[in-house]
């Protein structure tokens, strides 16, 4: 969902450090039926959605269609792309004066992961997804169908690799 290519340079590295293919589908600049065309005709069963500097509540954003938790495909969606698809649910979304920028663990299942974010934007209740874990009130993560939701950056994170690893697998 970023709007240029070096903006997801971090995540495609981890990616393709990972031993992945990437694919690149410009979401900015095209609308949502695009987005969902291309990961509809694909062969490609894992798709990963990134983060974007646009606020997520702008009316111009690029936003991704719920379609896509339709389609036999498994799903990644991380930071803004969490963030679209959950309002889009229609759980309500909240901003804080600044964007908080920080490293910390996440407690995710049994065992605690370290996990850094840069967020402005945030939701501390859900009703229409799964919690999967929590941070100082504030959902990190969660599922939905064949989706994974993630509010923080696995790329830029200690342990995000191998969260990508054990999602890719599962």
């Amino acid at each position: 969902m970023y709007n240029t290519l070096y903006k997801c340079r971090y995540l495609i590295n981890c990616l393709e450090g990972l031993g992945f293919k990437v694919t690149l589908v410009d979401g900015f600049h095209n609308p949502e039926t695009y987005i969902y065309d291309c990961v509809k005709r694909s062969s490609i069963t894992h798709w990963v959605f990134s983060g974007s500097d646009t606020p997520v509540t702008e009316v111009s954003s690029p936003q991704l269609s719920l379609e896509l938790l339709k389609l036999p495909k498994r799903l990644m969606f991380i930071c803004y792309a969490m963030e679209s698809i959950i309002i889009r649910l229609g759980n309500p979304i909240k901003k804080r004066r600044v964007n908080k920028k920080e490293l910390f663990p996440l407690k995710l299942g049994g065992k605690v992961i370290h996990v850094r974010r840069n967020h402005r934007w945030y939701f501390d209740t859900v009703a229409t997804v799964h919690p999967m874990a929590f941070y100082n009130g504030e959902l990190m993560m969660a599922s939905y169908k064949n989706a994974l939701l993630i509010q923080f950056h696995p790329e830029k994170s200690p342990d995000g690799k191998e969260l990508i690893m054990d999602w890719v697998k599962g």
